[in-house]
């Protein structure tokens, strides 16, 4: 009686799991060539690559427009200074310093 027990509980249960037991359904070449150029990760950076070259095509990025460019720079030393001739002289300078400032203004263009 259990075994005839067991075995209707098996057919029940694959009665009733039986939408869920069925198999893929068929790929056909088509069908997987379509996927895996939907899913190629190096087609899909190329088309993002695409869209930003296009949203970067500009005057400005072309060089077209003219460019302006101010540098600057700054610098200071100090130092001690001792110094001792043959002749017997002594120099002795203390915190001798020098201070240089400079700049640029850069304007460039390009025409062709």
């Amino acid at each position: 009686m259990k075994k005839l027990f067991n075995i209707f509980i098996a057919f029940f249960a694959l009665l009733v799991f039986q939408p869920k037991l069925m198999a893929q359904e068929f790929l056909s070449p088509e069908n997987a060539l379509s996927i895996a150029l939907k899913n190629n990760f190096d087609i899909l950076l190329a088309k993002k690559e695409i869209q930003i070259a296009e949203n970067s095509n500009t005057f400005g990025n072309a060089g077209l427009l003219p460019e302006l460019e101010l540098v600057g720079g700054y610098a200071a030393s100090r130092r001690d200074l001792r110094q001792t001739f043959v002749s017997g002289n002594v120099v002795n300078q203390n915190d001798v310093g020098t201070e240089e400032f400079n700049y640029a203004l850069n304007f460039g263009w390009t025409i062709f």
